[in-house]
């Protein structure tokens, strides 16, 4: 059953990952990715199984922070070589 579930949240953090950087459905994919893994972290709050998932959903929600950061300096024409300059 968990490898089930485990699924229906990874088709969308993959989906959001292949978005490209400032397209009009990145941010989407990305909320989209979120809501499923948030979904799936509070199934597995009740199980005492799913280590091992818990720490994928854990390492996917970074991933799609740092998706959107990437995502905002793409946008907003951020550019980290010119701070401090």
């Amino acid at each position: 059953m968990a490898e089930i579930e485990f699924r229906e949240w990874e088709p969308l953090f993959l989906q959001a990952l292949q978005e490209p950087l400032g397209s009009s459905g990145l941010l989407q994919r990305v909320k989209e990715a979120e809501a499923a893994i948030s979904q799936r972290i509070q199934q597995l709050r009740s199980s005492n199984n799913g280590n091992e998932e818990r720490s994928s959903l854990g390492d996917a929600l970074g991933s799609l922070r740092y998706v959107k950061n990437e995502n905002f300096k793409h946008t907003s024409g951020y550019n980290s070589d010119q701070v401090g300059a």
